[in-house]
């Protein structure tokens, strides 16, 4: 595989985060502000791997294939 195609291959792109302001919309306004940047990261690591290990690859898939449909019609499109 040449280097072009092995960093277009790897390129990652984020799929969400956190902040203080969810949180106070989870627990209030003064618990939100009681956790700092350490905890803040240690939340979204926590999250993070939760997801990975119950929704991330169903879900990736799924959206996947949807994101494909609506490619392939955009094809479809072009070529009317």
């Amino acid at each position: 595989m040449d280097k072009g195609k092995a960093k277009f291959l790897r390129g990652s792109f984020p799929i969400t985060s956190i902040s203080r302001i969810d949180l106070e919309g989870l627990i209030g306004e003064e618990k939100a502000a009681l956790f700092t940047d350490d905890d803040m990261r240690r939340l979204a690591d926590k999250m993070a791997n939760d997801y990975l290990e119950q929704l991330y690859w169903t879900s990736a898939q799924i959206l996947a294939e949807y994101v494909l449909e609506e490619i392939e019609k955009r094809g479809e499109e072009k070529n009317a």
